[in-house]
């Protein structure tokens, strides 16, 4: 044998940039196989082979499983590879659609974290303008703001039924506390999910309800949607005092679940927004 006109495994590997164990590999698994192996394992592939190992590593960049790359090679039958690489198409627009709904959830909840202002002290009021928002909200059948657990398996039915129209609740979500009760026990009646404006979930579930861009009274605190009495006094008071009211129902929102604050663990970081008008 003549070694001039072969290639040792280095010299093939070097060639297409790739490393001597995957060649070996490709040689286990009988995808590539060197024309020659000699007495002493030493193994050497032809000139010819450069080609086919140069297919292999195409084939491998469009994410083909090695197994459907070994029949592509072997069966040398263009049609059914053709066919191949149309289905592989149809998988890689999937994943690419997969991809682009993911960033848009990625973008939706860095619009959420958007709306914190970081620098605005914790438990102190302040007013800011909300645009427009839709949610989905579901009532509580019950009084359940003491029950956590509860509370949270009505969250998670939001959620399903904001998922059941292909969405993520990458918004933000919380509680409904009504206008009345503003009044007079403070109590929540309902959690919510915002939903993407312009979603078809607006349109057709009847759970979906927009509340219009208002100037609103807002304070940031730690806790949980659930527990807000404290903080909802302390807002009412200064609406008051500022000679403003309540103009529609507040909303307490989760902007980040399970943070630590001052040695606590697992409390969320919270908004309350009351829509607020002049007496």
């Amino acid at each position: 044998m003549d070694k001039g006109e072969y290639l040792t495994v280095s010299q093939m590997a070097k060639l297409h940039h790739i490393s001597r164990q995957t060649l070996i590999y490709y040689d286990h698994i009988g995808l590539f196989r060197p024309q020659i192996t000699d007495d002493k394992g030493y193994r050497y592939y032809s000139y010819l082979q450069v080609n086919v190992l140069k297919e292999i590593l195409f084939l491998k960049k469009l994410n083909l499983p090695l197994e459907v790359i070994s029949k592509i090679v072997k069966d040398q039958d263009p049609q059914e590879a053709v066919e191949i690489l149309k289905d592989q198409r149809k998988i890689i627009d999937a994943e690419i659609e997969k991809l682009i709904r993911t960033r848009k959830y990625v973008d939706e909840r860095l619009l959420l974290y958007d709306t914190i202002d970081f620098n605005q002290p914790v438990d102190e009021p302040y007013f800011r303008h909300v645009d427009e928002r839709s949610f989905l909200a579901l009532p509580f059948e019950e009084d359940i703001c003491g029950n956590e657990d509860e509370l949270q398996v009505r969250f998670m039915a939001a959620v399903d039924e904001v998922g059941s129209y292909d969405l993520v609740p990458s918004l933000g979500f919380g509680v409904i506390i009504p206008k009345q009760a503003l009044q007079t026990d403070l109590k929540a009646s309902s959690v919510f999910v915002f939903v993407p404006e312009g979603s078809l979930i607006i349109k057709h579930s009847p759970l979906v309800h927009t509340l219009p861009a208002a100037e609103c009274c807002c304070m940031y605190y730690y806790g949980r949607p659930s527990h807000h009495q404290n903080q909802l006094r302390s807002l009412l008071a200064y609406i008051d005092e500022k000679g403003y009211a309540a103009a529609n129902d507040a909303l307490d929102i989760c902007l980040l679940d399970h943070v630590k604050y001052q040695g606590q663990k697992d409390v969320d970081f919270c908004s309350l927004q009351i829509p607020v008008q002049r007496k």
